[in-house]
């Protein structure tokens, strides 16, 4: 039977707790103030067979806790209290989830208690109407009374229904895990929690800390409170981490394989408008909850000026600061004033530019990216990429692949990968080889080698000034050399994202400006790039291309115009 993530949602004071309780026998209440007050705050957890359940807080000031909840269930149970009916959070818990791509749902009724029963009967086809309308199928519907203990064994067995229903989940992906908890143990020391997505994670397994961008080595895994071997996709899994102090660890950050995620200000997205949104219009500002992680956002309309109420489109969202997040990822979007979900979709593109507003031949490869099957989304964006083919990494990420997977699916195409770990036709891969070959001359390889250590001393004297790729890649030799010397990380490639323009820093001139720039920004105030420039005396041409580069490494974040220390 396939392992089950569901999420308890509904009104506060419905009775999600109550009921899971009852069910499981477990309290998902751990807090104090919960306890004093009633009322769920935190996330809470407990199983019941093969089933995980996630009890969400149903109070509308604690949303944001409830989104990051829902982000990575499998299905809904949603409580909906029989003396009370379909309340306010009832619908925005029922709309999230829907936004959020949940596909199947059990509609347990609470309280039956304290009502007939022709009026808990009304209550639920009034919530399995709007569970259908958010696209959800209601795999049953169960009348309840914690008081009474009635239904509990009915619901029990609906959810283990629920889950052997569920599509196993594959695990040789790239994982993600959204931390929603971090806390210590005595003894152990770092723990955090969350629900795992994408790939496998075993004791041992070295991932990065987004946003911090550092790696961390996995000491022990837990699933259910219990060790494991390893965390497979869609389970809730605790990871005791080594090589970080608890303090630098949050609710917000994430877990993700070693070169999984690409730090980016611009995501593409599938958006749609909740019916009971108002208009959306282009340039609006908006909260995006994506995984546990929340942003602040310029949203960017790229098939329309105005996103009506219930329509659907394409859509990027500009980020104050570096996203680093995966494809495929749902996105929730929300309006500070007044406090409300109006709508979202799911991450298209998690590393890329500008893209033009109303450009046919965009939102075609975007459709194409939202409703192709993967093989033929493979051979379109090969296709695309033509001679100069793509890099495998990148593509990976596009399409939600690990790199060993995607390697896998290129055998049996007309494909070729390179050894710098580019995608090619064979035919160009043939022709580039061919190409090289005098490199097996014993007079062409120490040119080869004589014309790397003459670039290495150029861009090493060049420091914060370099030359530009074209002023160098001036034949075969220089292109081998620098090539060479981009593999060996001497040099290091920057990119300009806004201009698209390129530059190669020495790696000494790097670790240099690291340490002029360490101390100004680390005072918290940030610095203008103009300000940035002055301090290491070079021009905005080069200082571009350097920032962009600190940004994705994590040195430094952006935030509106200034620069501060560290990604946060």
């Amino acid at each position: 039977m396939t392992h089950c993530v569901i999420g308890v949602i509904g009104h506060v004071d419905h009775g999600k707790t109550a009921l899971v309780r009852a069910l499981t026998g477990q309290e998902t209440d751990r807090l104090i103030e919960e306890k004093q007050r009633g009322i769920s705050i935190a996330l809470g957890f407990a199983h019941l067979g093969v089933v995980d359940l996630i009890d969400m807080p149903g109070h509308e000031r604690f949303i944001r806790t409830m989104i990051s909840g829902a982000t990575g269930i499998d299905a809904v149970l949603l409580v909906v209290a029989a003396n009370e009916g379909v309340a306010a959070q009832t619908r925005e818990h029922i709309d999230i989830a829907g936004l959020l791509g949940v596909q199947k749902a059990v509609v347990a009724v609470s309280k039956c208690d304290l009502v007939p029963d022709d009026e808990a009967a009304s209550v639920a086809e009034e919530a399995a109407a709007l569970l259908r309308l958010a696209g959800m199928e209601v795999a049953d519907t169960v009348f309840t009374s914690v008081v009474q203990e009635r239904g509990l064994p009915s619901l029990h067995d609906a959810l283990q229904s629920l889950a052997a229903s569920q599509q196993p989940r594959r695990s040789d992906g790239m994982a993600f895990l959204p931390i929603d908890r971090a806390f210590s143990l005595t003894g152990h020391g770092p723990v955090i929690t969350g629900t795992l997505r994408g790939g496998a994670i075993k004791a041992g397994d070295v991932l990065q800390l987004y946003p911090a961008n550092r790696q961390l080595r996995v000491r022990a895994v837990q699933v259910r409170g219990q060790a494991a071997d390893q965390a497979l996709p869609g389970q809730r899994a605790a990871l005791n981490l080594r090589d970080v102090p608890i303090g630098e660890l949050a609710r917000g950050m994430a877990l993700a394989s070693s070169g999984a995620l690409v730090p980016s200000d611009w995501l593409t997205i599938t958006i749609r408008a909740l019916p009971s949104a108002p208009p959306i219009k282009n340039g609006k500002r908006l909260r995006a909850l994506v995984g546990t992680s929340e942003f602040d956002v310029r949203l960017r309309l790229l098939d329309c000026d105005v996103l009506e109420p219930g329509q659907n489109g394409f859509a990027q969202l500009h980020g104050l600061r570096a996203m680093a997040l995966p494809a495929g990822e749902p996105v929730i979007l929300r309006i500070a004033s007044p406090a409300q979900t109006i709508g979202g979709g799911h991450i298209l593109e998690a590393e890329t530019g500008r893209l033009r507003r109303g450009d046919a031949g965009i939102l075609a490869r975007l459709g194409q990216l939202r409703d192709l099957p993967i093989e033929a989304l493979l051979l379109l964006e090969l296709e695309r990429s033509g001679a100069q083919g793509c890099d495998l990494a990148a593509l990976a990420r596009l399409m939600r692949l690990s790199p060993t997977q995607l390697a896998a699916m290129l055998e049996p195409l007309p494909y070729a990968l390179s050894r710098e770990g580019r995608i090619l036709p064979k035919e160009e891969a043939q022709r580039r080889k061919a190409l090289l070959t005098p490199r097996r001359n014993p007079g062409h390889e120490a040119a080869v080698e004589a014309r790397e250590a003459q670039l290495a001393a150029q861009f090493l004297t060049a420091g914060l000034t370099p030359p530009r790729p074209d002023e160098v890649l001036i034949d075969a030799a220089s292109r081998t050399a620098i090539e060479h010397l981009l593999r060996q990380a001497t040099l290091i490639r920057c990119v300009d994202r806004d201009k698209r323009k390129e530059l190669l820093f020495h790696r000494v001139a790097i670790a240099e400006a690291k340490d002029i720039l360490a101390p100004l920004l680390v005072n918290g105030a940030g610095l203008l790039v103009s300000e940035i420039a002055a301090a290491l005396g070079i021009s905005r041409k080069f200082c571009m291309p350097l920032l962009d580069h600190l940004d994705a490494i994590g040195f430094s974040y952006r935030k509106g115009d200034y620069r501060f220390f560290g990604s946060s």
